[in-house]
């Protein structure tokens, strides 16, 4: 079985898991729930699937914003509040809101 790249992504048009996420990043899944917690990524959708548990499904653009939150992090030296400020004035668009 071929191992994924940081590069890979899932499907473009459907909800992504928090592994798939964490993964596309070469991020820990705590990371990304972390960061959810925070406001720092759109708050998931819960799906029960009985015996096997709860899946984190996150709108299409989170994997965007995951990046665009990690190079704040990484590259621009931000704390997390100073990521979430920015967020909140928008300093991250999704790409459905750039084409409004």
């Amino acid at each position: 079985m071929a191992r994924k790249s940081p590069a890979d992504a899932p499907a473009a048009g459907r909800k992504q898991t928090t592994p798939e996420i964490a993964e596309a990043l070469g991020l820990s899944t705590q990371t990304i729930r972390r960061w959810a917690k925070a406001g720092l990524l759109p708050t998931p959708e819960r799906q029960h699937r009985g015996r096997r548990g709860v899946n984190s499904l996150y709108p299409e653009h989170t994997l965007a914003q995951a990046r665009w939150v990690k190079e704040q992090l990484e590259d621009n030296r931000m704390t997390i509040p100073q990521v979430l400020a920015a967020l909140q004035a928008g300093g991250f668009k999704a790409a459905s809101d750039e084409s409004s």
